[in-house]
């Protein structure tokens, strides 16, 4: 689904094909939109069980499970194994961090490196363990978020843990880091594959990865992803549903009324506001702007979270806050089913019959944790909430997003173009081309983007088939020469037979 999903199984499956584990390609040409991890992990699956939407999958759940025990272990250090253990359950239920451990994007390996730097950066500063062997660790772990993202990988640690030491007084740790010896384990992980991509592909690569997909990205908003400065703000609390509406409470608990024992004996919360805070302001200032940017800040979200479940609405004595905090948690509920009727209404309404099972979800969980909260059972609330989410997130890919094969994808008509290939039809996608058919007609249907190039086509064939987004159909539709039969139609695109007319008027 969605724009880069299928982009990255082509990618998959055209390296596989040529045996090749440097550069990405796209119909055959270099594309170098994300660096390389991402692909390395799932070779070995499309090598191993076959390419298909599984194994283009299989990584990032892989990444996104091994974060949750890397979250739940840090917590443990952290805040004790209570915390810790709901902090892992938060983190593997949050609405955008399991949707994207069940998507074939980078963001979740990208998450799981930068967490693993932080981590063993923190472990270091504190002098927890062997601080010279952590540091190394966060080094490597940086080389392998450069690895799976690019400049971004490296910024965001060095943003976080600069911000750390600074904020804490400890500046003077900065000569403790092995400064030979760290950079070295990062560029034995990183190194590696820049340096053997750029002496294949030169300036090419630079130009196109740092420059277009990097530097251009960040300050402007060519990439058509634009936004306010406020962006991130709701996707904070939406991205981390259910578990976001304590995240308000949770911050201003932490900073409680001396904000300076951040700096001293709560110096654990003092970093994961930080490991929030510095990327939120980072991405908040970019040109372009999309709500994964911010998938590395959730272990540290999860954890908060979690702390702030106890001490906001399990203390002792109970106070106005704890019921603020209740009251946002179960608005929650009725916006995000909300937003999933809007989205349906606009996008695909015959879709909204699909979504009554999460509904009802919703609502069960909603009212469950009002008539708790009403009982004074705030001890329940959690195991609740969480079960309660499980439910809503199974309902979600079983019952919403059962039928998207068929209504949201572009199986069947792909595999419409591929047998009419096979049988010796030409197939082309017209002015568009939709990013579904990358993967599913396996880089069979050629893209022609000119008229002048579909006319030649036509006089040398009389007539071919043609995949075609809404204005392309109306084009040739208007056309008195042409003849259009649909054969198909799947999601917005439409699979037609273009005749050229005989004069005279006949096809």
């Amino acid at each position: 689904m969605g724009k880069d999903e299928p982009k990255n199984a082509e990618a998959l499956r055209e390296m596989m094909e040529r045996g090749d584990w440097v550069t990405p390609t796209l119909a055959g040409e270099p594309w170098f939109d994300k660096p390389v991890l991402y692909y390395w992990v799932s070779l070995i699956f499309f090598h191993g069980i076959g390419p298909g939407e599984l194994a283009a999958r299989l990584a990032p759940a892989l990444f996104g499970a091994a974060g949750v025990l890397l979250t739940y272990a840090f917590g443990m250090s952290l805040l004790g194994s209570k915390t810790a253990l709901r902090g892992a359950v938060i983190l593997a239920t949050s609405l955008e961090y399991f949707w994207f451990s069940r998507t074939a994007v980078v963001d979740l390996p990208l998450t799981f490196c930068v967490t693993l730097a932080l981590v063993a950066f923190y472990r270091a500063a504190e002098g927890m363990g062997r601080p010279a062997l952590w540091y190394r660790v966060a080094f490597a772990a940086a080389g392998g978020a450069v690895l799976a993202k690019g400049p971004v990988g490296l910024v965001l640690p060095a943003l976080v843990g600069g911000a750390y030491l600074a904020a804490s007084g400890r500046l003077r740790e900065l000569r403790r880091i092995p400064w030979i010896s760290g950079p070295l384990c990062f560029l034995l992980v990183a190194g590696p594959w820049y340096l053997t991509v750029t002496l294949r592909h030169g300036r090419r690569f630079w130009d196109d990865f740092i420059i277009n997909r990097n530097v251009d990205r960040y300050l402007t908003t060519v990439h058509h992803h634009p936004g306010p400065i406020y962006y991130y703000l709701p996707v904070l609390i939406l991205g981390m549903f259910p578990w976001g509406a304590l995240l308000p409470f949770a911050a201003a608990k932490a900073v409680g009324r001396d904000w300076r024992q951040l700096r001293t004996s709560r110096r654990a919360l003092g970093f994961l506001l930080l490991w929030v805070l510095m990327p939120l302001l980072f991405f908040s200032l970019a040109g372009s702007k999309l709500p994964s940017y911010l998938l590395p800040c959730f272990p540290a979200l999860a954890l908060l979270a979690a702390w702030g479940w106890g001490e906001v609405i399990e203390e002792r004595g109970g106070s106005r806050t704890r019921w603020a905090a209740i009251g946002f948690l179960l608005l929650l509920f009725p916006v995000f089913a909300a937003a999933i009727y809007a989205w349906c209404r606009g996008e695909a309404p015959d879709q909204i019959p699909a979504q009554i099972p999460i509904a009802a979800g919703l609502a069960a969980t909603a009212a469950l944790l009002g008539f708790l909260a009403f009982r004074r059972r705030f001890g329940m609330l959690f195991p609740a909430c969480a079960a309660g989410t499980v439910l809503c997130l199974t309902m979600l890919i079983v019952f919403s997003l059962g039928n998207v094969r068929e209504k949201a994808s572009l199986v069947r008509i792909s595999a419409e173009a591929v047998r009419l290939t096979e049988e010796g039809n030409v197939v082309v996608a017209y002015r568009n081309f939709h990013n579904s058919l990358f993967f599913y007609t396996r880089n069979r249907v050629p893209w022609v983007k000119q008229r002048g190039l579909l006319d030649e086509l036509l006089r040398e064939r009389k007539g071919l088939y043609c995949l075609l987004e809404e204005r392309g159909l109306r084009e040739l539709r208007e056309d008195p020469a042409l003849s259009v039969e649909i054969v198909d139609r799947q999601q917005k695109v439409t699979l037609a037979r273009v005749v050229r007319r005989e004069a005279g008027g006949g096809a």
